[in-house]
């Protein structure tokens, strides 16, 4: 997407509606590979992708600091980690109880 000075937009999100503008599926996950530093302080818009003509605009701003939202992103890896430790220790006790049962 370029504007008309030459600046060069990214898509977040692509979403369909219906003639009274509800949201129909289709709809495609939201890239937050795209959320970074240069993001920051810009102005969103949203288009209709028929006609071009711009519905809504306004300027993203993340609340709290960006310290916190590292803090976040990496946090949110913790829980796979932890149902993978879990899965593997419930899996080796139960392989133990079976190879006690054998010697039985």
């Amino acid at each position: 997407m370029i504007d008309g000075k030459g600046h060069i937009g990214l898509r977040l999100t692509t979403v369909d509606s219906d003639t009274a503008g509800m949201a129909v599926k289709p709809w495609s996950e939201i890239d937050f590979n795209i959320f970074n530093d240069s993001i920051l302080n810009k102005t969103i818009t949203v288009m209709e992708d028929t006609t071009g003509q711009m519905i809504l605009c306004g300027k993203l701003r993340l609340k709290g600091s960006k310290e916190e939202w590292e803090r976040a992103k990496n946090g949110a890896q913790r829980p796979s980690k932890f149902c993978l430790i879990t899965t593997v220790c419930i899996l080796m006790n139960v392989f133990k109880q079976i190879h006690d049962l054998i010697l039985i």
